[in-house]
């Protein structure tokens, strides 16, 4: 809500800034700048010439800015440009120009916003001093600060109030309360601060200060505050409860992932223990697991080759040393035939 309410017052600003521009514009015209309607030293002629030259030139910014009146008030209460009769007759009591000059509460610029009237409420009105005998007027209806202060719908319980300088509400989205003075209570909250968020009559309370003095005060029940509040909790533990049944399935999956694997190899391996070297495991693996299985695989082959090999030496180890045997039995004979046959020499001589 600080938040809102704060871009609510830049918007404000840029209203009140947007008039203000425009309304600076009348001062690059020499002779808007420099006429005075109670001037004596022109004749009847060039003041009509000259007035009429100057509300031309008003008429069409006030038509192009869609300003409800955009005109120049003189010291005699003469004016020029486009100011309704409404206008006039709400302002011209005690004295139309006194009027406009007492709402000039800003010495340092020579202008000011000032509105209820008489507890008229349906215009803003804007002045400005052009020279010691000319005042600039500018409205517009109080109705278009309703564009100014838009906001979401989810906060319909927010009240919005523009207070002025002496503490009376100038607008309010409760249209009832407009034109009536703020709670002095409340005023003692806010008063001297520029910008202040506290607790009024079970109500959360945010202003700030606008442009020209004014405050924009946003109220909210604190049942409301609360209650959104209480939403956000709720929805805070759903999110919560939901990430944990997540991470614990997906700690179900990957555990089942792995230990599946591992108990297949686990027993691939005791059957390699027990000399069955091609027996293999039927599953799908990946990463590590695809790693570690194809390592296993590799040996075992590895094993089941050098196995072979080595029954192939083995075989050929026992049919040389057969050989050997025969060669030894073989020469035993021999051996012995060539004894006879000495002795048979011997016994011969």
């Amino acid at each position: 809500m600080t938040a809102i309410n704060d871009q609510m017052r830049l918007n404000i600003n840029n209203f009140q800034d947007d008039i203000e521009d425009v309304c600076a514009l009348a001062f690059a015209d020499p002779d808007t700048r420099e006429y005075s309607g109670s001037s004596t030293k022109l004749g009847d002629y060039e003041k009509i010439q000259l007035e009429s030259a100057i509300s031309s030139s008003l008429l069409n910014t006030s038509l192009l800015h869609n300003f409800g009146d955009y005109g120049i008030v003189y010291t005699n209460d003469l004016s020029v440009g486009r100011i309704s009769s409404t206008t006039k007759s709400v302002l011209s009591s005690g004295g139309f120009y006194k009027t406009l000059e007492s709402n000039i509460t800003n010495e340092a610029t020579s202008d000011g916003w000032f509105t209820g009237v008489n507890g008229n409420y349906l215009r803003l009105f804007y002045v400005k001093r052009i020279h010691d005998e000319a005042i600039l007027l500018t409205s517009t209806y109080t109705s278009e600060l309703e564009t100014v202060l838009e906001f979401s719908d989810q906060l319909s319980d927010m009240k919005v109030s523009i207070i002025s300088e002496d503490d009376n509400v100038i607008y309010s989205t409760a249209a009832d309360e407009i034109g009536t003075g703020v709670d002095a209570g409340l005023v003692e909250k806010y008063n001297e601060k520029a910008h202040s968020t506290f607790i009024f009559n079970k109500e959360l309370v945010t202003a700030n200060t606008c442009g020209d003095s004014w405050r924009i005060i946003s109220q909210m029940p604190t049942t409301t505050v609360l209650k959104e509040l209480d939403q956000i909790r709720n929805m805070t533990i759903v999110i919560a409860i939901v990430s944990i049944v997540l991470a614990a399935l997906f700690g179900i999956l990957f555990s089942v992932s792995i230990t599946k694997p591992i108990k297949r190899l686990v027993t691939v391996m005791k059957q390699a223990e027990q000399g069955d070297l091609t027996s293999r495991a039927k599953f799908k693996a990946s990463g590590e697991i695809a790693t570690v299985v194809s390592s296993l695989y590799n040996m075992m082959v590895d094993l089941q080759e050098l196995l072979i090999h080595v029954d192939g030496i083995a075989d050929l180890v026992e049919q040389n040393a057969s050989d050997m045997n025969q060669m030894s039995s073989d020469s035993a004979e021999i051996s012995k035939n060539i004894s006879i046959a000495m002795e048979s020499i011997a016994e011969g001589a």
